[in-house]
């Protein structure tokens, strides 16, 4: 299996690409799809009937604003191949109405089959030869910010990854990485900020390196790093609790699972 980045940025840095990640294998899995995200997919890979899947881990427009577009050039296009597309609970309606408003009544003539699947922590998927497993994140419980977010594990021929999404530290996520090769966990603030006090929506780079040590992972990998912390510190931090292989992924990346 092979992971591609097509970003790992937090949602409104300056130059950095959405978080959103290309699981090759058997089957094509985009997992998140942002903004910024159609016109760097569509550059590596134009082909209409590439994508078997799209996973959306929640509802916020750095992880699904690019999605409609993805379907509505598949439309152009001319698609016939059938796409699956995953998300939380609620992911189904929230997409028609972002697609309606966007493109109105152009999801009932997209003229390839689309399906939903809406999961849940402890759902579990199979895509060709990926088995998928989910875990709920905790991004904004508690708040009247909250949405449904998932994690997700990936499965395949032996070998596996785990992307926590934007997420609290949760033991949820630790056990659901456990032994991957990779683990793709949220590090937006120093756990000294401020800011983990005032909303519980996002991990530090330490709670990404006790996940990876509890999780026993070959290699982590940082995203979602704030533009005022950076990546030489988040890397520091992380690296103060977990001492295996630590990266920060730029577009264009890829890494052998």
């Amino acid at each position: 299996m092979k992971l591609v980045f097509f970003g790992a940025g937090e949602a409104f840095h300056d130059f950095k690409g959405n978080i959103s990640m290309l699981a090759m294998g058997e089957k094509n899995l985009l997992l998140d799809c942002g903004y910024n995200i159609p016109q760097r997919f569509w550059q590596a890979y134009p082909d209409k009937d590439f994508l078997d899947a799209v996973f959306v881990s929640h509802f916020h427009g750095d992880h699904v604003a690019g999605l409609p577009m993805l379907v509505m050039r598949m439309r152009q296009d001319k698609r016939t191949k059938p796409l699956l597309l995953i998300g939380p609970e609620g992911f189904e309606a929230s997409f028609k109405r972002l697609y309606d408003t966007l493109y109105k009544g152009f999801l009932e003539v997209s003229g390839f089959p689309i399906e939903f699947k809406e999961i849940r922590g402890g759902s579990k998927l199979s895509v060709g030869s990926m088995n998928l497993s989910f875990a709920d994140a905790s991004h904004l419980v508690g708040t009247q910010f909250f949405v449904p977010t998932a994690a997700i594990r990936v499965d395949s021929d032996g070998s596996s990854f785990c992307y926590s999404s934007d997420t609290t530290y949760t033991d949820r996520i630790a056990e659901l990485a456990k032994g991957c090769n990779m683990l793709i966990h949220d590090s937006f603030m120093p756990a000294s900020a401020e800011y983990h006090k005032r909303m519980p929506a996002h991990s530090s780079p330490t709670d990404a390196g006790r996940v990876a040590k509890y999780a026993g992972v070959k290699r982590l990998a940082l995203f979602n790093i704030h533009r005022t912390l950076g990546d030489a510190a988040a890397l520091k931090e992380a690296g103060s609790e977990f001492d295996g292989e630590i990266v920060t992924p730029s577009e264009g990346d890829s890494f052998d699972i």
